[in-house]
């Protein structure tokens, strides 16, 4: 009979989540996505051409991810060796609903969820 010999454990005890003095907070993000917006106004503007071409092809819900993923390859495509070209998930949320406040005949055409970090705004 085979004796059972011990396995080491595939992943060691690691700590999931640890909080720094530079966390992220609701105010901080916001401020970020606002700069963002204004240095980088071509970003809404290809947003909002993608979601009217998606509902021209008569597609009636959407998710701002897929997009922000067109975005970034039509970018590698364009861009100049060297240049860095980021755009943080953390904006998706926030483009959705400017994009929603802004263009009325996309309201309800992106998937959302309650923005729990801008509860009390």
């Amino acid at each position: 009979m085979a004796t059972a010999t011990m396995q080491p454990p595939v992943f060691r005890s690691l700590p999931l989540f640890t909080m720094s003095s530079r966390a992220l907070t609701p105010d901080k993000i916001q401020r970020q996505f606002e700069k963002f917006h204004h240095n980088n106004p071509g970003v809404y503007s290809r947003l909002v051409a993608l979601a009217r071409q998606l509902k021209a092809a008569n597609v009636t819900r959407y998710g701002i991810g897929s997009l922000f993923e067109v975005l970034r390859w039509e970018r590698s495509l364009k861009k100049a060796k060297g240049e860095r070209f980021l755009l943080n998930n953390n904006y998706r949320s926030r483009y959705v609903r400017l994009i929603e406040r802004q263009e009325p005949d996309l309201k309800g055409f992106f998937e959302t969820r309650k923005l729990t970090a801008m509860v009390g705004r």
